[in-house]
């Protein structure tokens, strides 16, 4: 099967999620940015279409996130009345620094009517959120810029943050470095990626800080970061793993899987803050 991704002539998509009972904010962000993606290089024939999940439960979380939205380029009419999101944030798309702003605020607003943040806990979540979208604006050379959606899920007590992108992943990332040329995996290239000191852009200020950064502070917090890109993912958290030979993905997704009730150290914020004032964003698309 070709990937999406993959598609250049007119090809009709039927886009069928009718067995589908659950889906995460990391997997529903990568659905929409190939599909999204798709649309923007004008490759859908008009009588694509989507088939709605028949679980009425998971069809109406959709419609709450705006997919059917991005699919079918009408609103949802009838059948719930929408209500200011509280703890979750549909999906929104940001192409600029002054709406990745926007973006980055009303996601933390979503994680403190989720999680226990107050104060400066907040604004390191802030930093947190700012930081991988930032990676989207200045390395995924992206088509329609990146994705961002945020959700609570109750019954796992996680509130969880997903930003994607349809750009050039991390490795095409990362060998736009000299230094780095050498990376082969996906694989090799996420794990490079979460390690201090590395960055794509040798010529700037950058010290190669905020992924592991980030991974720290959700350390703290019992969390879990989730990258990505290729064909490889990792998950660094209470379950850690590493997987290669995935279905192709181009481009990025990082989720920040934060625990609630679990309140944040002020000194893992100080780390935080410190790390990632020092040098602007890392070698993540």
């Amino acid at each position: 099967v070709t990937p999406l991704s993959s598609v250049s002539s007119p090809t009709r998509l039927v886009l069928d999620l009718s067995g589908l009972v659950f889906i995460s904010p990391a997997a529903l962000a990568t659905l929409v940015v190939v599909v999204g993606d798709a649309i923007e290089r004008r490759v859908l024939l008009p009588d694509s279409h989507y088939v709605p999940p028949a679980n009425r439960l998971v069809a109406r979380y959709l419609d709450r996130m705006d997919f059917s939205r991005l699919i079918t380029g009408m609103d949802v009419e009838g059948g719930f009345e929408r209500r200011e999101p509280t703890g979750f944030r549909p999906f929104r798309v940001f192409s600029s620094e002054e709406e990745l702003d926007d973006v980055a605020e009303s996601l933390t607003m979503a994680a403190t009517e989720a999680v226990a943040v107050s104060g400066k806990d907040c604004a390191a979540v802030l930093l947190a959120i700012s930081e991988i979208a930032q990676n989207v604006l200045h390395h995924a050379e992206s088509r329609i810029g990146g994705i961002a959606i945020a959700q609570r899920a109750r019954s796992r007590r996680e509130f969880e943050v997903a930003v994607a992108d349809p750009g050039i992943g991390i490795a095409a990332s990362l060998r736009r470095n000299r230094t780095y040329e050498h990376v082969k995996t996906d694989l090799d290239a996420i794990t490079m990626a979460l390690t201090r000191g590395v960055t794509a852009n040798p010529g700037s200020d950058n010290k190669g800080v905020g992924l592991a950064a980030i991974r720290e502070f959700l350390r703290d917090n019992g969390g879990t970061l989730l990258i990505r890109s290729g064909c490889a993912a990792v998950e660094d958290g209470p379950r850690e793993a590493r997987r290669d030979g995935l279905a192709a993905f181009q481009g990025t997704v990082v989720a920040l899987r934060l625990r609630t009730g679990h309140p944040f150290e002020l000194a893992v914020f100080s780390q935080l803050a410190a790390s990632l004032d020092s040098g602007r964003v890392i070698a993540s698309p």
